[in-house]
Protein backbone atom coordinates (compact mmCIF):
# COMPACT_ATOMS: atom_id res chain seq x y z
CA UNK A 1 0.00 0.00 0.00
CA UNK A 2 1.28 3.39 -1.09
CA UNK A 3 2.13 6.22 1.67
CA UNK A 4 0.03 9.03 1.34
CA UNK A 5 1.17 12.67 1.84
CA UNK A 6 -1.27 15.24 1.76
CA UNK A 7 -0.92 18.67 0.95
CA UNK A 8 -3.87 21.35 2.41
CA UNK A 9 -4.94 23.59 -0.62
CA UNK A 10 -4.11 26.75 2.51
CA UNK A 11 -0.77 25.83 1.34
CA UNK A 12 -1.51 28.30 -1.48
CA UNK A 13 -2.48 31.31 0.73
CA UNK A 14 0.68 31.19 3.28
CA UNK A 15 2.59 34.38 2.48
CA UNK A 16 5.62 32.61 2.59
CA UNK A 17 4.93 30.12 -0.40
CA UNK A 18 3.40 33.02 -2.11
CA UNK A 19 6.41 35.06 -2.85
CA UNK A 20 8.59 32.07 -4.13
CA UNK A 21 9.23 31.62 -7.57
CA UNK A 22 7.58 28.72 -9.19
CA UNK A 23 10.69 26.79 -9.16
CA UNK A 24 10.84 26.82 -5.38
CA UNK A 25 7.43 25.95 -4.90
CA UNK A 26 7.87 22.66 -6.38
CA UNK A 27 11.06 22.09 -4.22
CA UNK A 28 9.15 22.83 -1.70
CA UNK A 29 6.39 20.40 -2.56
CA UNK A 30 8.77 18.12 -3.56
CA UNK A 31 10.05 18.04 0.24
CA UNK A 32 6.82 17.74 1.48
CA UNK A 33 5.71 14.68 -1.07
CA UNK A 34 8.25 12.95 -2.61
CA UNK A 35 8.81 8.92 -1.46
CA UNK A 36 11.10 9.46 0.58
CA UNK A 37 9.13 11.58 3.47
CA UNK A 38 7.69 10.45 6.42
CA UNK A 39 5.65 11.67 9.56
CA UNK A 40 8.40 13.20 11.27
CA UNK A 41 9.51 15.88 8.55
CA UNK A 42 12.82 14.38 8.64
CA UNK A 43 14.66 11.67 5.99
CA UNK A 44 17.33 10.99 4.55
CA UNK A 45 18.38 12.38 0.98
CA UNK A 46 20.73 13.36 -1.68
CA UNK A 47 21.22 16.70 -3.63
CA UNK A 48 21.63 14.00 -6.62
CA UNK A 49 18.20 12.49 -5.73
CA UNK A 50 16.24 15.67 -5.61
CA UNK A 51 17.93 16.93 -9.20
CA UNK A 52 17.11 13.31 -10.48
CA UNK A 53 13.68 13.77 -9.31
CA UNK A 54 12.72 17.49 -10.05
CA UNK A 55 14.96 17.96 -12.74
CA UNK A 56 16.58 20.93 -11.68
CA UNK A 57 20.49 21.02 -11.74
CA UNK A 58 22.65 20.81 -7.85
CA UNK A 59 23.51 24.54 -8.38
CA UNK A 60 19.88 25.01 -8.48
CA UNK A 61 18.78 23.29 -5.98
CA UNK A 62 21.85 23.98 -3.61
CA UNK A 63 20.27 27.89 -3.87
CA UNK A 64 16.90 27.29 -3.34
CA UNK A 65 17.95 24.99 -0.22
CA UNK A 66 19.71 27.72 0.78
CA UNK A 67 17.07 29.92 0.67
CA UNK A 68 14.51 27.86 2.49
CA UNK A 69 17.29 27.35 5.35
CA UNK A 70 17.49 30.96 5.80
CA UNK A 71 13.85 31.21 6.16
CA UNK A 72 14.02 28.59 8.42
CA UNK A 73 11.57 26.49 6.43
CA UNK A 74 13.96 23.52 5.74
CA UNK A 75 17.46 22.28 6.36
CA UNK A 76 19.78 19.66 5.04
CA UNK A 77 21.93 18.03 7.28
CA UNK A 78 24.52 15.73 6.72
CA UNK A 79 22.46 13.92 4.72
CA UNK A 80 19.25 14.51 6.74
CA UNK A 81 16.18 16.57 5.03
CA UNK A 82 14.73 18.80 8.14
CA UNK A 83 11.42 20.14 8.11
CA UNK A 84 10.90 22.09 11.07
CA UNK A 85 7.63 23.10 11.19
CA UNK A 86 6.18 19.67 9.71
CA UNK A 87 4.45 17.96 13.02
CA UNK A 88 2.52 21.24 12.99
CA UNK A 89 0.45 20.32 10.11
CA UNK A 90 0.08 16.73 11.69
CA UNK A 91 -2.94 15.63 13.41
CA UNK A 92 -1.06 14.42 16.32
CA UNK A 93 -2.91 13.26 20.33
CA UNK A 94 -0.91 12.29 23.16
CA UNK A 95 -1.11 8.22 21.67
CA UNK A 96 -1.91 7.82 18.51
CA UNK A 97 -0.06 5.82 15.44
CA UNK A 98 0.93 9.43 14.51
CA UNK A 99 2.57 10.33 17.89
CA UNK A 100 3.94 6.73 18.04
CA UNK A 101 5.25 7.40 14.55
CA UNK A 102 7.21 10.78 15.16
CA UNK A 103 8.45 9.39 18.56
CA UNK A 104 10.11 6.34 16.60
CA UNK A 105 11.90 8.41 13.98
CA UNK A 106 13.19 11.20 16.53
CA UNK A 107 14.61 8.24 18.54
CA UNK A 108 16.49 6.57 15.87
CA UNK A 109 17.96 9.63 14.87
CA UNK A 110 21.91 10.11 15.21
CA UNK A 111 22.67 12.08 18.30
CA UNK A 112 23.94 14.95 15.99
CA UNK A 113 20.77 15.26 14.02
CA UNK A 114 18.65 15.31 17.01
CA UNK A 115 20.46 18.16 18.40
CA UNK A 116 20.63 20.02 14.73
CA UNK A 117 16.78 18.95 14.91
CA UNK A 118 15.80 20.80 18.71
CA UNK A 119 18.38 23.12 18.08
CA UNK A 120 16.67 25.01 14.63
CA UNK A 121 13.30 25.02 16.38
CA UNK A 122 11.64 21.62 15.64
CA UNK A 123 7.65 22.25 16.19
CA UNK A 124 6.86 19.00 17.93
CA UNK A 125 5.24 19.43 21.21
CA UNK A 126 6.32 16.25 22.55
CA UNK A 127 9.83 16.72 22.11
CA UNK A 128 10.62 16.97 25.43
CA UNK A 129 9.44 13.90 26.00
CA UNK A 130 11.71 12.68 23.97
CA UNK A 131 14.62 14.91 25.05
CA UNK A 132 13.61 12.98 28.87
CA UNK A 133 13.81 9.49 27.47
CA UNK A 134 16.73 9.83 25.64
CA UNK A 135 18.48 11.33 29.03
CA UNK A 136 16.82 8.24 30.86
CA UNK A 137 18.99 4.88 31.80
CA UNK A 138 18.55 3.15 28.49
CA UNK A 139 21.00 5.89 27.02
CA UNK A 140 23.73 7.15 27.89
CA UNK A 141 24.64 10.43 25.94
CA UNK A 142 28.23 11.87 25.88
CA UNK A 143 26.65 15.22 27.68
CA UNK A 144 22.98 15.31 28.00
CA UNK A 145 23.64 19.69 28.13
CA UNK A 146 24.42 19.24 24.05
CA UNK A 147 20.97 18.25 23.27
CA UNK A 148 19.73 21.86 24.55
CA UNK A 149 22.19 24.65 23.57
CA UNK A 150 20.64 27.37 24.67
CA UNK A 151 20.02 29.49 21.49
CA UNK A 152 17.43 31.28 20.23
CA UNK A 153 15.81 28.86 18.59
CA UNK A 154 14.76 26.97 21.36
CA UNK A 155 11.44 27.76 23.58
CA UNK A 156 12.05 29.35 26.88
CA UNK A 157 9.31 26.97 28.13
CA UNK A 158 11.85 24.15 27.24
CA UNK A 159 14.99 25.67 28.51
CA UNK A 160 12.72 26.22 31.84
CA UNK A 161 12.10 22.75 32.11
CA UNK A 162 15.47 21.69 31.96
CA UNK A 163 16.68 23.95 34.38
CA UNK A 164 14.70 22.45 37.10
CA UNK A 165 15.18 19.25 35.47
CA UNK A 166 18.85 19.23 35.91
Amino acid sequence: MATQRYVSTSFWDDEWVQCLDPSEKLLFLYLMTNPLTNIAGIYKITIRRMCFDTGFNADTVGHILSKFEKAGKAFLFEGWMILPNWPKYQKIGKDDNNKKGIDAILKSLPEKVLQFVIQHGYSYKYIEDIIRGLQGPYKTLTSPLNYFNLNSNLNSNLNSNLNSNL
